[in-house]
């Protein structure tokens, strides 16, 4: 990727403790940048998934188109650590099995 279009990627997370928001302010500000003719990856891992219901548009488990310039995925818990486990899994066991007795799993 040439490093004028890297420069032009933005990443905007919503952080904060349950119950304040931060996916219907993501999911507004998504739909206002996609309205404005931006490329909108939206992501949601929360532990009890409602971007779907925001958006009307079933998003669990893969980046699903929800208007122009706008998909969105939901990830659930079990999603999440599988990705982490395919990616990291080697290394962590590694680590951790060199100073306590486990498994793989």
């Amino acid at each position: 990727m040439p490093l004028a279009d890297a420069l032009e990627r933005r990443l905007i997370m919503f952080t904060g403790k349950g119950g304040v928001g931060k996916t219907t302010c993501s999911a507004a500000t998504a739909l206002r940048l996609a309205d404005a003719g931006r490329r909108v990856l939206l992501i949601s891992s929360d532990f009890q998934p409602s971007l779907s219901d925001i958006l009307e548009v079933d998003v669990r488990g893969k980046p699903t188109p929800v208007l122009p310039n706008l998909h969105a995925v939901e990830l659930d818990e079990r999603m999440v650590l599988e990705m982490w486990k395919r990616r990291y899994g080697d290394e962590v066991y590694q680590v951790v099995s060199s100073f306590l007795p486990v498994g793989r799993e």
